[in-house]
């Protein structure tokens, strides 16, 4: 697994990057996977980290391909994506009004990040394209 995370489309959404402007490399989804997925546990909703496959579940997809059939790869849509988004933005600005100092800053940059994948998530929906993250 990579230590980069970015995210890709099936077919082409124009006017999409919100989500890459905002995390700039990705890092921060990498680190902090552990912490997102325990909070969609709380809230029982799809964990962040299923939008990653790694390279294990890549291998396992490509294998169970038909003979004889394209791999497509794996992709998720936009509308499970954005339920596990808009949940987990509404936990994490409940949360905010009652923290300070860094912690408060780590929520902000959370909120706005998922604020930016909504963005590019909304735009995907429209356009019927799948989405997925992918490790670099």
């Amino acid at each position: 697994m990579g230590v980069c995370l970015g995210l890709m489309f099936d077919t082409e959404v124009p006017n999409t990057g919100a989500f890459e402007e905002c995390i700039a490399d990705g890092k921060d989804f990498v680190y902090e996977m552990d912490w997102l997925d325990s909070v969609c546990d709380r809230l029982d909703i799809l964990p962040f980290s299923r939008f990653c496959p790694d390279d294990d579940e890549l291998e396992a997809a490509y294998e169970a391909t038909p003979k004889g059939k394209k791999f497509e790869g794996i992709w998720f849509e936009p509308a499970d994506g954005l339920k596990t988004v808009n949940r987990l933005m509404k936990a994490l600005n409940l949360e905010i009004k009652d923290t300070t100092g860094q912690r408060k800053k780590k929520l902000e940059f959370w909120i706005a990040t998922l604020a930016a994948l909504e963005t590019d998530l909304k735009k995907a929906r429209r356009k019927m394209a799948r989405f997925a993250f992918f490790y670099y």
